[in-house]
C-alpha cells in the first residue's frame, strides 16, 4: 500500500468567514464496497490536528494518528476546525446555531470536492460516500446540533459528550464534580499514554496563561459566545438529538452518564462506529 496523502483546504461558510479543513487519505488503500468519509470535529481547547497527531520519536513509540489508522483501512478522514477554533475564522457573537450551520456547509463543500477529485493528491473522485460525522466533547455537542438541524450526515458518533448529562470521570478518591489539571490528566488519557505526551497535551489547559506555545493539535478558542454555554446547559442539544431520532424516539446518539474521554491513540481500541444511521 502507498503512503498517506494530506491536503489542507479553506471553505467559505457565509458572512465572509472560512473554516480550515485537512483531508487525510491513503489513495492506494484497498477500496471499500462503499466509500466512507469521516468528518471529524474536535473538542474545546483542541483543533482538527487532534485527529492526526504527529509526535516526535522521543515522545512516544509508534504512531498516534487516528486519521492514519482509518485511512490505511480505506476510509477518508476530513478533519475540520469549528468557527472560532483552530485555524478557522472567528467572529463576535458566534452561536451554537451559527457554528452548526458552518460545520454543515463545510461538510457539504468537502463532499463536493471529494466527488470532483479535488480532496487530496492522488485520491480518485469519491461519489456518494457514507458520510459519518464524529465529534469529540464540544465537537460532539456541535455535531448533535448540526445533525438535528440539518441532517448533514448518514450517521454520527459522539465521543466524550452526552446529550443527556456528561460527567467527567475523576481519579479514585477525588470528589465527583472536581475539575482540576489532575482530573484532566486522568479523564483525557488512558494509562498507556506516555507521560511525555500527557504533559505536552495538558500544559496550560485550557489556555496557557504564560503565553507558552501550544502543541499543533491544541487550540485557543478565539471567540465562543456565552450563548453557546447557555444553550449547552439548557438542553438545546438534547432537543437537537431528539430531532435526529427516528419515529420511535431512538436516535443517532448513544447516551451515557459517564464517558471516559479518549486520546487519539486510545481510539485504536474503538473497533466499530458507535453512531447509528439516521
Amino acid at each position: 500500500m502507498g503512503g498517506i496523502a494530506r491536503a489542507d483546504h479553506r471553505v467559505e461558510v457565509g458572512d465572509g468567514l472560512t473554516t480550515a479543513v485537512t483531508v487525510i487519505a491513503a489513495p492506494e488503500a484497498t477500496p471499500l464496497e462503499r466509500p466512507i468519509a469521516v468528518f471529524a470535529f474536535p473538542g474545546g481547547g483542541y483543533g482538527r490536528r487532534y485527529f492526526d497527531l504527529q509526535l516526535d520519536a522521543h515522545e512516544a513509540a509508534g504512531r498516534y494518528s487516528q486519521a492514519e489508522h482509518h485511512a490505511e483501512r480505506g476510509l477518508v478522514v476530513v478533519a475540520c476546525d469549528h468557527l472560532g477554533c483552530g485555524e478557522s475564522d472567528g467572529a463576535p457573537g458566534l452561536t451554537l446555531a451559527r457554528i452548526a450551520a458552518a460545520n454543515t456547509a463545510t461538510a457539504a463543500e468537502m463532499r463536493r470536492r471529494l466527488a470532483s477529485g479535488q480532496a487530496a493528491p492522488g485520491l480518485a473522485p469519491i461519489r456518494d460516500p457514507l458520510a459519518i460525522g464524529i465529534g469529540q466533547s464540544m465537537g460532539g455537542c456541535f455535531t448533535i446540533a448540526a445533525q438535528g438541524r440539518h441532517r448533514c450526515f448518514d450517521a454520527i458518533a459522539i465521543l466524550g459528550y452526552s446529550a443527556h448529562h456528561t460527567v467527567v470521570p475523576v481519579p479514585p478518591g477525588v470528589a465527583p464534580g472536581t475539575f482540576s489539571l489532575d482530573v484532566v490528566r486522568y479523564a483525557w488519557h488512558w494509562d498507556d499514554v506516555p507521560e511525555a505526551v500527557v504533559d505536552r497535551d495538558v500544559a496550560g489547559y485550557p489556555v496557557p496563561l504564560d503565553g507558552a506555545p501550544l502543541p499543533p493539535w491544541r487550540s485557543v478558542q478565539a471567540v465562543i459566545s456565552a450563548s453557546i454555554n447557555r444553550d449547552w446547559r439548557t438542553g438545546l442539544t438534547s432537543q437537537a438529538s431528539k430531532s435526529a431520532s427516528g419515529p420511535d424516539g431512538r436516535g443517532a446518539v448513544r447516551r451515557s452518564t459517564e464517558l471516559r474521554m479518549m486520546t487519539t491513540a486510545s481510539r485504536r481500541r474503538w473497533a466499530s462506529w458507535s453512531g447509528r444511521a439516521c
